[in-house]
């Protein structure tokens, strides 16, 4: 490739996203950069709108990195906007050094501004132990402990060199007896850290991380693709390993990675071709052309090339003129080199699948699906097919459907547009339903404590707020009804003449003051006829008084400084003799009930008889006058 020392890997980047010329190499002025290729961008989604949810997916193979852009219009409609394919300069693996850097230059241009998007990203599934179990059905604070040493049980592991997490997929009977139905996993620590700072030394915070078996689940729970089945069983055929995912409900069940990748695969082909082809007896008609350690590496075509387009299913018989590898085989032939290496992949998955159906479910698989390379190879996949009796295929990540406000037309061959199955799964994930390693058990439940505190304080700030109301209008309300009271006392008030107020009120109390002056004087001067008609009222008829004094002016003492006012009486009461005491103490009582008088002495008493020997009491009575 040219090299061009005044281009930056920045400007190369938007060069190659916007296709205006090929790929340029890097200077040694400049960081090496990755080889970035878009696969099919329409010039509608150049500029799209940030008021949605906007979810990036990031998968970071072996040989290439792909990103989805996913937009979210509601919790069951979603919208792929964008989708990119870079793959790795030969100079740059995703171990170097500088692929942080290259990584940060590809963001740049293809996320949208950190705030307004989600950034998820896989890591390795190798990496990652999971295992589905049931435990009782505990309260809720008793369940994190249950679930921790149930996983621990099965699979010993250290908390301080992994992430532990679980979820609940369902409730289950077992025995007649309730269970909660978990799936729990363990990942090493350190690799999802490493993957964590390395993206937010560049400037791009994790959302999460995740990894590809859950990105699937991520479509079957969205439903992104109706895959028509309950139980299907997902078989991922990699390079150095193969992985089987078992999903029942859109819930991963059962994931278990097998030593049958095409690297292994392809040696056993490779084995078996140098068993057949024997030693080599080569005569060239053209002595000039080189071969072998002569000729040039690029245009070396081995039996293990042969094995690997063998599985691809990329044989081209017209690079079979090769004599070392030729031996008269043709498509048709060739495909019994695979068998022995299928025949083995295929127990694996066989004997995965009746493990799942005897401890977790004997209603069957109903479909396989399939992805990786391998995938590709339709007579391959139709072999496995066969021999397990399963329907399937591969599943395409870009579907056309209905519900889609805009369809995003994906890459136009079907290996690309399965190849974009993880990343557009991991473009759909939500950390209400998707296993996230940076944000686990314990930060939910501290997430839902923080809520539940919030929530208290929320319902105790709206009743405080409902009783502020209702005593604001309340007061309110008196409020009204005081001032319809001032007003309707401001209209009588206005009707009076003269107008009443501090100088005319001070008149009337000295007219007042006057008036009681005037009574007073009209209460001394008739103060005795007022004492004679109170006693004559107060008197019965059995009682007869022979005199009364009465002294209305002088002092008791020097130090008294009001006049004696003072009454005596002296009287007989007639009447049979037990009734001679009772009486005298009701006519006492009437006197001292009297407003007149506020002292009352009996100064004399005795018991006396008449002519005709009648008994009488005859009484001496002292009464104080009130002053006037």
């Amino acid at each position: 490739m040219a090299k061009l020392d005044q281009i930056s890997s920045t400007e190369k980047l938007l060069d190659l996203i916007r296709n205006k010329r090929e790929p340029i190499s890097d200077t040694p002025e400049h960081a090496p950069s990755l080889t970035s290729q878009k696969i099919k961008r329409l010039p509608f989604f150049q500029s799209i709108s940030f008021n949605k949810p906007i979810t990036v997916g990031v998968e970071i193979g072996y040989t290439e990195l792909r990103l989805v852009k996913m937009k979210k219009h509601s919790d069951d409609k979603r919208e792929i906007v964008d989708f990119l394919k870079v793959p790795f300069d030969p100079e740059i693996t995703k171990d170097s050094p500088q692929f942080p850097k290259a990584l940060q230059s590809i963001l740049k241009h293809f996320c949208p501004p950190a705030g307004a998007m989600q950034l998820w990203c896989s890591m390795s599934s190798a990496q990652v132990e999971t295992r589905y179990f049931t435990v009782p059905n505990v309260p809720k604070k008793k369940l994190n402990t249950t679930v921790l040493w149930t996983f621990k049980k099965e699979t010993p592991f250290d908390l301080k060199e992994v992430i532990f997490d679980y979820e609940i997929l369902e409730n289950v009977l077992e025995n007649q007896v309730r269970k909660i139905g978990i799936v729990a996993y363990t990942v090493p620590k350190e690799k999802v850290y490493q993957l964590r700072d390395m993206f937010l030394q560049i400037g791009f915070p994790l959302t999460g991380i995740t990894v590809v078996p859950f990105s699937l689940q991520n479509i079957l729970r969205t439903r992104w693709i109706d895959i028509g089945a309950n139980t299907i069983c997902h078989l991922y055929m990699g390079r150095d390993w193969s992985r089987i995912d078992i999903y029942s409900k859109g819930n991963l069940k059962l994931s278990r990675g097998i030593k049958a990748g095409i690297h292994s695969m392809a040696e056993t082909i490779n084995a078996e071709l140098e068993d057949r082809q024997g030693p080599s007896t080569i005569d060239f008609d053209d002595p000039a052309e080189p071969f072998g350690d002569a000729a040039d590496e690029t245009d070396a075509y081995s039996s293990m090339d042969y094995a690997r387009d063998l599985l691809y299913g990329k044989v081209d018989e017209s690079r079979g003129e090769n004599p070392q590898i030729k031996m008269g085989l043709n498509k048709k032939n060739s495909f019994d080199l695979i068998a022995p290496a299928l025949e083995r992949l295929v127990r694996q998955v066989e004997r995965t699948i009746g493990h799942y159906g005897l401890k977790y479910d004997s209603a069957g698989m109903e479909k396989i699906f399939f992805a990786g390379p391998l995938s590709n190879n339709t007579r391959l996949v139709d072999y496995i097919r066969d021999q397990l009796g399963l329907q399937g295929g591969t599943l395409d990540p870009f579907p056309s459907r209905p519900d889609s406000e805009a369809k995003m037309p994906g890459p136009e061959s079907a290996p690309d547009r399965n190849a974009f199955m993880p990343a557009v799964g991991i473009a759909l994930s939500d950390n209400s339903f998707t296993p996230n390693f940076l944000f686990t058990y314990e930060d939910k439940d501290r997430i839902l404590s923080v809520k539940r505190i919030n929530r208290a304080i929320l319902v105790g700030f709206l009743i405080g707020i409902t009783l502020c109301s209702g005593i604001f209008f309340r007061q309110n309300n008196i409020v009204k009804q005081k001032s319809a009271q001032v007003a309707r006392l401001e209209n009588e008030l206005g009707k009076f003449d003269p107008r009443v107020d501090q100088d005319f009120i001070q008149q009337m109390i000295g007219k007042a003051g006057s008036n009681r002056n005037i009574l007073k004087s009209f209460g001394k001067r008739y103060l005795s006829m007022a004492v004679i008609s109170e006693i004559s009222k107060s008197t019965p008829r059995d009682i007869r008084l022979l005199s009364i004094a009465a002294e209305f002016g002088g002092l008791i003492n020097q130090k008294d400084e009001k006049p004696k006012q003072s009454l005596a009486l002296v009287g007989v009461i007639f009447g049979d003799r037990l009734s001679l005491e009772s009486a005298l103490t009701g006519y006492m009582v009437t006197l001292k009930t009297s407003p007149l008088f506020d002292r009352l002495e009996l100064t004399r008493k005795s018991l006396d008889r008449d002519k005709d020997d009648k008994e009488f009491i005859r009484f001496t009575l002292e009464l104080g006058i009130k002053q006037v």
